[in-house]
């Protein structure tokens, strides 16, 4: 984590929010891998909600400034 980063995250959270932002994204990571295994979806629906996934994690990190 960047200088910067860290010095920001000090300031606007606590160690707590950071390691549960730290939690979603893992959860939302291993989300879209179990996406990847569904029979019922197609590929167009799996690739809309990949794409939704993606977007909360990018906003998730740049929220908390995670690298």
């Amino acid at each position: 984590m960047g200088l910067f980063n860290y010095l920001y995250n000090t300031y606007y959270f606590d160690e707590e929010e950071i390691e549960g932002g730290k939690k979603q994204i893992d959860f939302l990571e291993k989300r879209i891998l179990d996406m990847v295994d569904k029979p019922n979806l197609t590929g167009e629906q799996k690739a809309d909600k990949i794409v939704k996934i993606r977007q909360t994690i990018t906003a998730l990190k740049y929220y908390y400034s995670i690298d």
